[in-house]
């Protein structure tokens, strides 16, 4: 029954009924605060881990987990290099997922008076970069000897389109010392098709057969090897171990050296974010802490009353620290809600007004994807809830020990 006592009054203080007019409105200003703060938190953390994702499950998935290159220049007794050998070689190691033989040429793509700077990548096949080509481009590139795969970005940028004839200018290392300006070749492509993977490799990416290019720069064979694993995580310890087991003139690089830092900067954004996301909750449970400080002090009369006819110091705190908390419970569980229906309709909502405003918010030259991701977590949705539910628990402390203060002698002594 004491219990019972205790809650019912928390539960219908926390209405926060004031007498006054700017006691209101201090309280939905409060709650307000609490709301808008949670749902914020919630919205930046499902965008934040919706760059997490891409990057991972993208960008990450295209590019090569591990990139093995052959040293042309080695004069040791491995020059002669049997790639069918180490290839399955590789394909043997359980952690490696996927090995794909390479070749790498410098030069420049020429569409009439239009010129790019490229790394053109000759391959066979190409499974990563299948899901973001139209079936029909995909399949006309494997029988067209001097077809060329290239980004949506780089096709806009120089306006072609499938079937456009192209010129490129291939850089041929002749000496074998590295220099990219040794010798240069013509080839004439044919784009048989144009990916769009939304990210920073459609500007840069180019792929064109392996064979040709090797005839083209009179290659006798590829130049390494692209590699993706299981876990891209363990990729630097696979890479090492790859190395000790192949010929000397083979060197390595793996994908934290060439997008690490990208996804450092990313999980650095996340945790500052969601360190300043949580920094604004506090604020708004003192908001409602001092809301309920006020709420003490108007309601000394009430307290008093209840001392008179009863009630104990232990009650008057339970009292206040169940107003505390349901407020807090309340304006968190609001808070996510609209923060969960923020998320979930965010991309498709800034897609919208991408296209009525005919202006692009995230752009490749400066972000590594080209639209707003959204990734939300339930986890993560009752973390918040929970944490902001505690902070309103302890922050209401204070107030309940105020309240414990009165006197019921004092309040009622001119009544």
């Amino acid at each position: 029954m004491k219990h019972s006592f205790s809650w019912f009054i928390g539960l219908r203080y926390a209405g926060i009924k004031a007498e006054t007019q700017l006691l209101s409105f201090l309280a939905r200003m409060a709650m307000a605060g609490l709301i808008f703060g949670t749902a914020l938190l919630i919205v930046v953390l499902s965008v934040m881990n919706g760059f997490d994702r891409e990057l991972r499950e993208r960008i990450l998935n295209i590019v090569p987990h591990i990139t093995l290159y052959h040293d042309s220049s080695y004069r040791g007794s491995d020059s002669a290099v049997d790639w069918t050998s180490l290839e399955q070689q590789i394909k043997n190691n359980p952690a490696v997922k996927e090995v794909i033989p390479f070749i790498e040429v410098e030069g420049l793509l020429k569409n009439d008076d239009q010129a790019e700077p490229l790394l053109f990548y000759g391959v066979e096949n190409y499974p990563a970069l299948e899901p973001y080509i139209p079936a029909a481009d995909l399949a006309e590139w494997k029988k067209n000897e001097t077809g060329l795969l290239i980004g949506a970005h780089l096709a806009e940028k120089m306006h072609l389109q499938v079937g456009d004839e192209v010129m490129g200018l291939l850089s041929i290392d002749a000496t074998g010392t590295g220099d990219a300006l040794s010798k240069m070749a013509l080839q004439r492509f044919q784009v048989a098709g144009i990916f769009d993977t939304k990210t920073e490799l459609d500007k840069a990416l180019t792929i064109a057969h392996q064979r040709l290019l090797q005839t083209v720069i009179g290659s006798p064979g590829p130049q390494g090897f692209r590699l993706r694993v299981n876990d891209l995580f363990h990729a630097p310890m696979i890479e090492w171990q790859l190395l000790q087991q192949m010929p000397a003139s083979f060197y390595g690089k793996n994908w934290s050296q060439t997008q690490g830092n990208l996804y450092e900067a990313v999980q650095m954004s996340r945790a500052l974010v969601s360190l300043l996301m949580f920094v604004i909750i506090a604020v708004a449970v003192f908001n409602i802490v001092s809301t309920l400080i006020l709420v003490v002090i108007e309601k000394k009369q009430a307290i008093a009353i209840l001392r008179v006819q009863g009630a104990s110091r232990r009650h008057i705190v339970r009292i206040f620290m169940v107003q505390g908390t349901v407020i807090g419970f309340m304006g968190s569980c609001i808070g996510a809600l609209l923060g969960m229906l923020v998320s979930l309709v965010l991309p498709e909502a800034v897609s919208g007004l991408e296209h009525a405003f005919h202006f692009q918010f995230l752009k490749t030259d400066v972000y590594p994807i080209s639209y707003i991701p959204s990734d939300l977590r339930l986890s993560q949705v009752v973390s918040v809830v929970i944490v902001a539910t505690l902070f309103s628990f302890i922050t209401s402390l204070y107030p309940a020990w105020r309240a414990t203060r009165v006197e019921p002698a004092e309040v009622l002594r001119y009544e």
